[in-house]
């Protein structure tokens, strides 16, 4: 079900690890689409080029050496992998799961909102740091006892929604017809 469609820490670690170097190599993002250049000279560069104006949508605009975004982890990445079957990247993991319980799926513990433009790299250790912390064995976090901080689950939209049926998953929020609404009534209910 939409609402237990988390994607558990060593699960993200996963799926970045085999990527690193392409995800935390230093690229020009443009401000304006938030896109790393793919020119020739960058491309052929070890440090990004500074431009004035974006390779690929053309504006005059300001940009910033960064590592890849969310945009490009989906593009290149997460769409490719869920190829062959149309399903979410959760779907394709968990049909790997050897037992029934795994194939239901995992509830999440945290609904994750974020800017799809922030660096990726930076988005996966921010989430590793909330993991440590919410599972530490300390009276002010969540964990009632210590619990490894590499199984808590999140639910994040472009790893939990198929990306080939993305007005499906993003529903009709005027009816609370939406993967929102099934995570945050059955998975946090």
């Amino acid at each position: 079900p939409e609402g237990h469609r988390g994607i558990r820490l060593s699960e993200l670690w996963d799926f970045y690890d085999p990527k690193a170097e392409w995800l935390e190599k230093q690229r020009w993002r443009c401000d304006a689409c938030h896109r790393s250049c793919n020119c020739p000279d960058c491309l052929e560069s070890e440090k990004p080029m500074e431009h004035f104006q974006c390779f690929l949508c053309e504006a005059f605009s300001t940009g910033r050496a960064e590592g890849r975004n969310l945009y490009e982890v989906a593009a290149e990445m997460i769409i490719p992998s869920c190829e062959a079957l149309h399903v979410s990247y959760v779907e394709l993991i968990r049909r790997g799961d050897s037992d029934e319980k795994g194939l239901e799926g995992v509830k999440p513990d945290t609904f994750v909102s974020h800017w799809w433009g922030e660096e990726f790299p930076k988005f996966i250790r921010a989430l590793t740091c909330f993991a440590k912390i919410r599972c530490a064995n300390v009276p002010w976090t969540i964990c009632a006892k210590k619990r490894d901080y590499e199984t808590w689950a999140f639910w994040i939209c472009a790893f939990a929604n198929n990306q080939y049926a993305i007005e499906h998953a993003l529903g009709d929020f005027s009816t609370d017809n939406s993967p929102r609404t099934a995570v945050m009534t059955s998975a946090f209910a």
